[in-house]
């Protein structure tokens, strides 16, 4: 029997595939629950929590090319204390989407594409 996580997993990777099909992507995201936060070291790693300490997702991002973007996206309800402890301890930054709430698959969609936008990876828009 194929656990609910599989389950979610594999969907995950149905829809992350689709997606780089239809926009043309080479290379496939990895797109898993995480069972640690690894440290940042050369990436640029955005926590989407809303919490007071958070920064404008756009003003995180570096100048130039990262090396690459890793977004983290709590669960409903957001991080745990110590789970964001735990992040921001790695170097994740702590950074928010504005004013609104969004759903979970909501909010990641969205920041993805605000991290395209911002590094030029969308073309003329």
């Amino acid at each position: 029997m194929v656990s609910g996580r599989r389950r979610v997993r594999d969907r995950w990777r149905r829809i992350a595939l689709e997606a780089c099909k239809q926009s043309g992507r080479r290379v496939l995201p990895d797109v898993s629950p995480a069972e640690t936060l690894p440290a940042a070291e050369d990436r640029c790693a955005l926590l989407l929590d809303p919490g007071p300490d958070a920064v404008p997702l756009r003003t995180a991002l570096p100048a130039g090319s990262p090396a690459g973007v890793d977004l983290a996206v709590g669960p409903e309800g957001g991080f745990t204390d110590a789970e964001r402890d735990l992040a921001c301890g790695n170097g994740w930054i702590p950074v928010s989407l504005g004013p609104r709430v969004l759903r979970t698959e909501t909010a990641g969609l969205v920041a993805a594409a605000i991290v395209l936008h911002c590094l030029g990876d969308l073309g003329a828009v």
